[in-house]
């Protein structure tokens, strides 16, 4: 995943997850949650849609580039 140049997903600058102690650090992505974002702006129907396609094309962007993505 540190390889991915994308400008909708974060920079993965260095991780260690196969020992203690455990850490990933990343570029920081400031604001708020998306849906506390939608409901705080009163974001429309359409602007919700862009956002929607705009994160898909980021993860069919990592998944051309062999990284599966899974939310926990």
């Amino acid at each position: 995943m540190a390889r991915l140049r994308h400008p909708n997903i974060a920079t993965l600058y260095e991780a260690r997850l196969h020992s203690p102690p455990l850490y990933y650090a990343m570029g920081l992505v400031p604001g708020r949650q998306l849906d506390d974002y939608a409901h705080w702006r009163n974001v429309s129907l359409e602007e919700r849609m862009r956002i929607v396609r705009t994160a898909a094309a980021a993860i069919e962007y990592a998944h051309h580039e062999g990284v599966i993505y899974r939310e926990p």
